[in-house]
């Protein structure tokens, strides 16, 4: 049986471990660049400005230049993490069924940060629909619109606990398979959200 995938996710499996990777790449990294590069751009500022009162010989005195370094830093800060979020983040959840763990990873390069959950802490595996509103304002007139998507999670069976995102698409027809595998391989309920409102 064919593994099911899309253009935004992956998935592998082994006797050992079921893997869902994020496959976005191109499009994220587009975004994240201009971010990026005026993040780094402030913290050449950053640079300029001290290098500048090195040579005048004005370090020592640093009521001049300390709060234009902070409000530089404190913004470039701002377009850095959303430019790393979108261009160096990398993705995946391994679940391995026979050690019972689910392991949540999320790499930037060289850092990876991995959160470990018991599988026997979830619920069940989630298809839902996830609406995002927006607002937009132009000469005095305001519009709004919504955005779509479709996911798989998995829900813990403490409901106050953020649910560990699997993957996402926007057609029924390429996420479903992939709840009905996870469901299948974990040997938890499925919780189909999309059946329940005859989303098709």
């Amino acid at each position: 049986m064919a593994l099911p995938a899309s253009r935004h996710f992956a998935v592998d499996e082994a006797p050992e471990a079921l893997v869902v990777r994020d496959r976005r790449r191109i499009a994220p990294a587009l975004f994240g660049l201009p971010f990026l590069a005026s993040g780094l751009g402030l913290f050449g500022l950053i640079g300029v400005v001290v290098a500048s009162h090195v040579r005048a010989g004005t370090l020592g005195a640093p009521g001049g230049y300390l709060p234009i370094v902070g409000m530089l830093a404190a913004a470039g800060v701002v377009f850095l993490w959303p430019g790393a979020h979108l261009a160096v983040r990398h993705h995946s959840v391994c679940i391995r069924r026979l050690d019972g763990v689910v392991e949540d990873r999320v790499s930037w390069l060289v850092y990876t940060r991995v959160k470990t959950y018991r599988l026997g802490d979830f619920r069940d595996v989630s298809l839902q629909r996830n609406i995002r509103t927006s607002r937009t304002s132009s000469d005095g007139k305001s519009t709004s619109g919504s955005h779509q998507s479709l996911s798989v999670d998995l829900r813990f069976a403490d409901a106050a606990k953020k649910h560990v995102r699997l993957a996402f698409d926007y057609e029924p027809a390429v996420i479903r398979p992939l709840a009905q595998h996870v469901a299948r391989y974990t040997g938890l309920p499925l919780h189909d959200d999309l059946a329940d409102a005859h989303y098709e």
